[in-house]
Parts: structure tokens; sequence; C-alpha cells
């Protein structure tokens, strides 16, 4: 009579196997974690300079509809 189960050899197989996906799995997950924060560094630097772009020519803009006089009286244009 045969004994129903799994041999050493199938048991270290599988479990080999299974051990290779779950650090591959691991790794691919560390690189997408790592482009991820890199893109979202790259957003969020992207939306700071636009800010500081948009301030200084709105600053420069207003300051284009004025002028100064002779007596550094600043009037509109």
């Amino acid at each position: 009579m045969r004994k129903k189960g799994y041999t050493l050899v199938e048991v270290l197989i599988a479990s080999l196997i299974f051990s290779a996906m779950v650090v591959l799995a691991s790794f691919a997950f560390n690189q997408g974690m790592r482009q991820y924060e890199a893109v979202a560094r790259r957003g969020i630097n992207f939306w700071e300079n636009t800010k500081i772009l948009l301030l200084e020519r709105s600053i420069s803009s207003m300051l284009d509809y004025y002028v100064v006089d002779e007596k550094n009286f600043w009037f509109p244009y």
C-alpha cells in the first residue's frame, strides 16, 4: 500500500520556488516605491517652482503698469 503525501525533495523545491518569488516581489516593490518617491518629489518641486514663478510674474507685471516720476512718485501708466 502506498502512502499519500509529499516527499522531502518536493517540499524543498516548492519552498525554494516560493521564496524566490517573494524575494523578486520585494525587489520589484522596493523599486516601484523608489520610482514613486522620485516622481512625487519632482511633482512637489514642480508645484513649488510654479507657485514662485507665478508670484514673481504677478509682482513684476503689477510693477509694469506703474511708472516713477522725477520725485520718486509711483503712478499708474
